[in-house]
């Protein structure tokens, strides 16, 4: 089930992500390094993420994001159990913010498995990631043309808004594409959720 839950952050919620964003993070956007473990859609990210695993929890300006971050998540997993009648529990597995830039896009696809009606298919590879069952994107801003999030196989749109927490599963069933972005940037906050302990990340909840 796709769930969608406008004002789920604060406006100062929003503030404190964005003035961050703004003013403490130009050194922040990750770069995966050319090497044989850089896979071949990985460049698509490079600068445009910032892993909240890799801040720093000793320095203040970025405890105060990690601390929100870490538990905005929380919030969210406890509503995606609450909603979708989980009886076990669930981790987050990554926390990102994400930016995307005037022109960028992203074709249709799932987060836990490949969707084998999709153009976004490595022919011969398992999916990297098929611990995911589940994934929540947060809008920070709307101050941008485009964008959307899109469910083909559901025929559901999601304008971005500020404060806007969406949550899908990981399957193909709940594949997904965004629109481009016509100008400005759009910036979101997004984790992936799994049932396997083992792949959680640095902030276990």
């Amino acid at each position: 089930m796709i769930s969608v839950k406008p004002n789920f952050l604060s406006t100062e919620e929003i503030s404190t992500v964005l003035n961050y964003i703004e003013n403490e993070a130009p050194l922040g956007w990750h770069t995966i390094p050319d090497d044989e473990n850089k896979r071949p859609d990985d460049s698509f990210w490079d600068n445009r993420i910032i892993d909240v695993n890799h801040l720093d929890i000793d320095n203040p300006k970025e405890k105060i994001v990690i601390e929100l971050l870490v538990n905005l998540r929380k919030r969210i997993i406890k509503h995606i159990i609450e909603t979708q009648g989980f009886t076990e529990p669930i981790y987050g597995d990554s926390l990102f913010i994400v930016r995307w830039f005037e022109g960028d896009y992203q074709i249709v696809h799932a987060d836990g498995e490949y969707d084998p009606d999709s153009e976004y298919v490595t022919p011969g590879e398992e999916y990297p990631f098929p611990h995911r069952i589940y994934s929540s994107l947060c809008f920070l801003n709307n101050d941008f043309d485009g964008g959307e999030i899109y469910f083909p196989k559901k025929d559901i749109e999601i304008k971005p808004e500020p404060g806007t927490m969406v949550a899908y599963p990981g399957t193909h069933d709940y594949s997904h594409s965004f629109g481009t972005v016509n100008n400005g940037i759009k910036y979101t906050i997004v984790s992936y959720y799994t049932k396997d302990k083992d792949k959680t990340d640095r902030w276990p909840e």
